[in-house]
C-alpha cells in the first residue's frame, strides 16, 4: 500500500496594533477582518517561510496536531493512501466516483425544491 503525501506550508503575517494581541488562537477570519475593517494594519512578510512534503506517520501527526482526522486526506492512521481502497463497503464511499455529470442532470436535484 502506498504512503499518502500531504504538504505543509507555513506563512508569516505581520500585524501592527495599538494594543498587544495576546490571543494565540486567532483565526484567519478575525485577522482579515481586523486588518481590513478594524484597527489593525497587516501585511504578509515572507509569504511562504516553509514548505515541506509529509508522508506516513509524520503526516498523520501533523494532521492530528491540527485537530483533524487523517481520513480527511483519505489516509489511515499509518499514513497509507485510502484512495486506492475505497469501495462500496468503505465509510467514505459516496457512490460511483467515475460518473460524469452535466449541468442539466436532474438526478442530482433529487429531494431539492427547484422553485
Amino acid at each position: 500500500m502506498a504512503q499518502k503525501k500531504i504538504y505543509r506550508t507555513v506563512i508569516q503575517y505581520e500585524i501592527l496594533s495599538d494594543e498587544p494581541i495576546n490571543d494565540r488562537s486567532l483565526d484567519l477570519e478575525t485577522i482579515q477582518y481586523e486588518c481590513s475593517e478594524g484597527h489593525w494594519s497587516g501585511r504578509g512578510l515572507e509569504t511562504v517561510i516553509s514548505d515541506e512534503e509529509l508522508t506516513g506517520k509524520a503526516a498523520v501527526e501533523a494532521i492530528k496536531d491540527q485537530g483533524s482526522d487523517p481520513e480527511f486526506f483519505l489516509m489511515d492512521d499509518e499514513g497509507n493512501d485510502l484512495d486506492e481502497e475505497i469501495d462500496e463497503n468503505h465509510p467514505l464511499w459516496t457512490g460511483d466516483l467515475d460518473r460524469e455529470f452535466d449541468d442539466h442532470d436532474d438526478s442530482l436535484m433529487h429531494g431539492i425544491d427547484k422553485n
